[in-house]
């Protein structure tokens, strides 16, 4: 675990920014919430953002741990939930994302909520995937090792 956690924290990183598909931009740092009914651990959370970071895709350099009610999405937050309403039999994670126009060709992220089944919720690579769609990255459907694939957790995704 300590290996795979110096891996995912070093700058060193064999993924390009430019290989991701990315659909919409956040234009201010997006807040991290951590929700009181999440069961991702703080550190995991930490290093799935340093990833992304070490990237270019900047977030909050502080997550913020609250209660967070029904209402799942908030204005220039990502929150980290519970399986909620999380369909677990077909997914073991799911990101909702709302959008809107910022001109003619570029898209926002307005905000993003991930929900993650309580059994994978500190699956790194889960975790990490998760994060990518909530800011504004989409599958990557013809490397199966790609962090982005969409059925990442039936691969051997390379995580660097």
């Amino acid at each position: 675990m300590y290996l795979l956690l110096l891996l995912l924290t070093s700058n060193v990183c064999a993924y390009d920014k430019f290989e991701f598909d990315t659909i919409a931009i956040w234009e201010n740092k997006p807040t991290v919430v951590l929700c009181h009914d999440s069961l991702v651990d703080e550190e995991n959370l930490d290093s799935a953002l340093n990833f992304w970071n070490n990237l270019g895709f900047k977030s909050s350099e502080k997550i913020e741990k609250k209660y967070c009610g029904d209402k799942l999405l908030v204005q220039n937050e990502i929150r980290i939930t519970s399986s909620r309403d999380l369909d677990t039999v077909r997914y073991y994670g799911l990101t909702d994302r709302e959008y809107y126009t910022i001109n003619k060709t570029t898209a926002g992220m307005r905000s993003a909520s991930i929900k993650l089944d309580a059994k994978y919720a500190n699956n790194i690579e889960l975790l990490i995937h998760e994060i990518g769609h909530a800011l504004g990255i989409e599958h990557s459907k013809e490397d199966h090792s790609h962090i982005m694939h969409p059925e990442l957790m039936n691969n051997n995704t390379r995580m660097h």
